[in-house]
């Protein structure tokens, strides 16, 4: 039986072909258009997108797990909800009319609702604060809906992803922030949360071979909070502080500004208040508690975040 991969060509997706088509497993993939780097490895490409029924009833059919991760992230999107959460609904579709067996679902921390008063546990409440969250768990609710009773379903919150290629940008900007002369920090606690890519997919393989009593939600983070502090070195003379209120006054004028020239952007303001953050390399944010996942999942996040991050330096600048 075939796996089907969504999001296939993005950040997490990629480096999840790398490692299923290492296994020798039947890979297929929904793609936009068709890519060669995937057909070199054996998976076969179906042409479509998440509004596509057609192209999602070929990709579902005689496959027996699916991972989902194709979503949208930016905020100011207008595919955004059209693809995160109805793209979510019709695949979800085409999975029960194909009968599938099991579906593996790429959520998000940012799903969780404020105030955010760590460590969050899977039982926290969910609904967002920004867009992309809220998009994330309508998703959620319509992963568990077609999935109860009728196929096993399990959903991964992870928390902010880094690793090598990464297409959102988010690993470059932390690598500029650590990377400098000095490193900014902001005054008082900023400790945020990572996960490395490479435990995000150590993550996923679990999902699929977690028993059938097993499946359910699980957040995913790497080992311990960190700090851009940490992240740059121990050395104070690369070390300077800023007053928090600062950091967050600059933050929310700059959202001022993306979101009035990106009128579809919610919400259209942003404090930074502590509690409003799901993790910020400035400001920081709340820890996720992932015992859930190492109990039933067996996840031990293995990439020391300075480490994992100085790879990423490393693979960055040697020569081609």
């Amino acid at each position: 039986m075939a796996i089907l991969v969504t999001g296939a060509t993005g950040f997490v997706g990629s480096h999840l072909i790398t490692r299923l088509a290492a296994g020798g497993a039947p890979i297929r993939a929904l793609v936009r258009r068709h890519d060669d780097s995937l057909a070199t490895r054996g998976v076969d490409c179906i042409i479509g997108d998440l509004k596509n029924k057609a192209a999602l009833v070929e990709a579902t059919s005689g496959v027996e797990t699916v991972y989902h991760l194709a979503a949208v992230t930016i905020g100011g999107s207008g595919d955004l909800w059209e693809t995160n959460v109805d793209g979510t609904h019709r695949l979800m579709e085409a999975c029960l009319s194909n009968k599938v067996r099991r579906v593996i679902f790429v959520s998000s921390a940012s799903a969780y609702r404020a105030p955010l008063v760590g460590p969050i546990d899977e039982s926290a409440p969910l609904g967002g604060v920004e867009r992309y969250g809220q998009s994330k768990a309508a998703a959620e609710t319509a992963v568990r809906d077609a999935g109860r009773g009728r196929m096993e379903t399990v959903i991964l919150r992870p928390c902010q992803v880094y690793g090598s290629n990464d297409r959102t940008g988010y690993t470059g900007r932390l690598l500029r922030a650590v990377a400098g002369r000095y490193v900014p920090a902001a005054r008082g606690s900023a400790r945020f949360s990572l996960v490395h890519v490479d435990d995000v997919i150590d993550a996923l393989e679990l999902a699929a071979a977690v028993p059938a009593d097993g499946p359910g939600v699980f957040n995913i983070a790497g080992p311990g909070q960190t700090s851009l502090s940490e992240l740059g070195g121990e050395g104070t003379e690369r070390r300077f502080a800023i007053p928090k209120w600062v950091l967050q006054s600059a933050l929310s004028g700059r959202w001022l500004v993306w979101a009035i020239r990106n009128p579809n952007v919610r919400p259209p303001w942003r404090s930074y208040a502590p509690s409003t953050l799901h993790g910020s390399m400035w400001l920081g944010g709340p820890e996720y508690d992932t015992s859930r996942a190492r109990t039933v999942l067996g996840f031990v996040p293995k990439v020391d975040h300075s480490k994992g991050l100085h790879q990423v330096l490393v693979q960055n600048t040697a020569p081609d």
